[in-house]
């Protein structure tokens, strides 16, 4: 229980301020999402098993502007929280590269959606995002899951900042 009341003291530290009314459609939350197609890179990387492929991969996805979390129904919209899983007995951070992939996963699993049937997501910047996952690492979070589900992939914290300065990836 300590655990998750440090998390919950954190998101309190890192949304002190309420969230701008939610978008009325989910055309409009999605207006603007990137292009990239994360389950043919995740693919290529899984048949090859080759470094590069994975380099492209993991910079792909720390060069989008935003990553998109799915929120638990349970949070009122303007007090949203990033969802954080247990998986295997560790607390996990869910992230999605788009809101399609939120709203794919959050159907298939359900308690993410608000009474009128929208997935409920939080975008934040990818600074923002790498900032409160460093923050989470500290007070017990293990690791991310990256697109959860068939052609999703996962890392620890930890692991991710190594690649990060492997690859020397610019994430300002």
């Amino acid at each position: 229980m300590t655990l998750h009341k440090n998390i919950m003291g954190l998101f309190d530290k890192l949304f002190n301020k309420k969230t701008s009314d939610p978008p009325k459609s989910f055309e409009e939350l999605t207006i603007n999402e990137p292009e990239t197609n994360f389950d043919k890179l995740v693919e290529q990387a899984r048949i090859s098993g080759n470094s590069t492929d994975l380099e492209i991969l993991y910079k792909s996805f720390l060069n989008l502007e935003q990553w998109v979390f799915i929120i638990s129904k349970n949070y009122d919209i303007e007090d949203a929280k990033p969802f954080i899983g247990v998986f295997e007995e560790q607390p996990w951070l869910y992230v999605f590269t788009d809101s399609f992939k939120a709203d794919y996963y959050a159907k298939l699993f359900g308690n993410f959606h608000s009474k009128d049937g929208n997935t409920l997501v939080l975008k934040m910047t990818r600074t923002g995002s790498l900032n409160m996952a460093k923050e989470l690492s500290k007070l017990g979070v293990y690791g991310i899951r990256i697109n959860e589900g068939e052609n999703g992939w996962f890392c620890t914290i930890e692991g991710l900042f190594e690649i990060i300065n492997h690859y020397q990836i610019d994430i300002n």
